[in-house]
């Protein structure tokens, strides 16, 4: 019978593999797990990545000696690269290593650290039971389903008490009522400055003999002060003086605008400003045209990922990886794996996967894109350019990579087999500090 779940462990934790197996086979769910499925005389790599390959959901025995060990990386990312549901299954309060925590971190996790286990046991089977049913459900409604899930424990205990979506939502309602109720209940300013000005008669007004020049009585907007000709005409006696009539509209010639700026093609009509108004050439005018900055591009495209606005920062992350953002190419390669905003391309991942560990992003990149030219399935199989990749990973200190270098080395998975090389890297991770490469070594020796 074919088996719906792997079980991923270290050696060390073998005990509560056995259990985890037994417990949900005893629920009717096959299971897959190693060395009692290995076939006498099959490659042990090749049918561990087959059976990760057939199988629907992954089940991670989390413990120390699982993030340390170099088995379990490798196990995982061959899950994440098949796009598996992986179930971590914690026995030990540890924190994830670097590799571990690129690939786990947006998954939820069922914690085993308090007893009873068989408890614990239960709510996996319980938890695999429901991912079964979903990813079952999917195929036949022809979808594909989401790889995250809810504990079932979880889920059920929301039902028994207010969900939180709501007390946010009446948060969110209070808010708004208390927000109208300031706007309606509030004192409301006058907007005087809105009103047009009132004209202040002067201390003296001045009367007009002839009542058909009443113009001279009108507000004028604004108020100015009396120019210095427009006082009254010295009054001689025995004649009748009609007032001098000064238009309170008539400009000064001071403070007209010159035509040149009301029309700029009067400029080279005007001799006195023949020098200064000079058209200058359009081209000349615009600033010189500046480079985009490659980081804000990136920074831009970042900030619609976040916004889940996958489909615009996919063009903004080609832009910035092409002009040399190594941390673009990952973010876009990333995007390829998942399908968002982009097609599902991992051929095409892998290619941006090796650009970014080439241009100096050398974290998990290095890692992803070795093993797949190793591999041979999502590209052309190429075992230099594997452990190109991957030597750069190694030598700017990912312990992980040294280890697949090595383990490449001692299998003859995509280069030649050479147990010297694989020395040589065994050494090197462990001078890095994984201390299954450390073991490695001595058994090679």
């Amino acid at each position: 019978m074919a088996h719906k779940v792997f079980i991923c462990h270290s050696s060390k934790d073998k005990q509560v593999a056995d259990a985890a197996c037994a417990a949900l086979e005893a629920q009717r769910i096959p299971c897959w797990i190693a060395p009692r499925d290995i076939l006498p005389g099959a490659e042990y790599m090749e049918a561990l990545g087959e059976a990760i390959s057939g199988c629907q959901v992954v089940v991670l025995i989390f413990s120390q000696a699982a993030n340390d060990s170099w088995q379990v990386r490798r196990e995982i990312e061959r899950a994440v690269s098949n796009e598996k549901i992986i179930v971590p299954f914690r026995i030990e309060n540890v924190m994830l290593s670097k590799s571990m925590e690129y690939a786990l971190s947006s998954t939820h996790w069922l914690d085993a650290l308090t007893p009873p286990q068989e408890r614990r046991l239960a709510e996996l089977c319980e938890t695999v039971s429901l991912l079964l049913r979903r990813q079952t459900a999917a195929g036949e409604a022809g979808v594909s389903p989401k790889p995250l899930f809810q504990n079932p424990q979880k889920q059920k205990a929301g039902l028994r008490r207010f969900p939180r979506w709501a007390w946010g939502a009446l948060a969110l309602l209070a808010l708004v009522a208390v927000f109208a109720a300031v706007r309606l209940l509030g004192p409301r300013s006058q907007p005087q400055q809105a009103q047009a000005p009132v004209v202040q008669p002067t201390s003296s007004p001045v009367t007009n003999p002839n009542p058909a020049d009443s113009w001279t009585a009108a507000p004028r907007e604004p108020a100015q002060e009396p120019l210095a000709d427009s006082k009254p005409p010295i009054q001689i006696p025995g004649k009748v003086h009609e007032p001098v009539r000064v238009p309170a509209a008539a400009p000064q010639p001071a403070a007209q605008k010159p035509a040149s700026l009301e029309n700029p093609k009067l400029t080279a009509q005007s001799p006195a400003k023949t020098e200064l108004q000079t058209p200058v050439p359009v081209a000349d005018s615009k600033p010189p045209a500046q480079k985009p900055n490659i980081k804000d591009i990136a920074s831009q495209a970042w900030d619609l990922g976040q916004q889940k606005r996958y489909s615009e920062a996919a063009p903004l992350y080609d832009q910035a990886c092409t002009g040399g953002d190594a941390s673009a190419c990952s973010s876009l390669a990333y995007m390829y794996v998942q399908g968002r905003g982009v097609a599902r391309d991992k051929s095409k991942s892998t290619v941006l996967y090796a650009e970014a560990c080439d241009k100096g992003d050398t974290y998990i990149t290095c890692l992803l894109a070795g093993n797949s030219y190793c591999d041979g399935k999502d590209v052309a199989k190429d075992g230099s350019r594997a452990i190109s990749l991957l030597s750069k990973g190694c030598d700017s200190g990912q312990a992980s990579d040294c280890s697949f270098i090595a383990l490449h080395y001692e299998y003859g998975d995509c280069v030649k087999k050479d147990l010297a090389m694989a020395k040589q890297a065994y050494s090197k991770g462990c001078d890095l500090g994984d201390h299954d490469d450390c073991d490695n070594l001595k058994r090679l020796k």
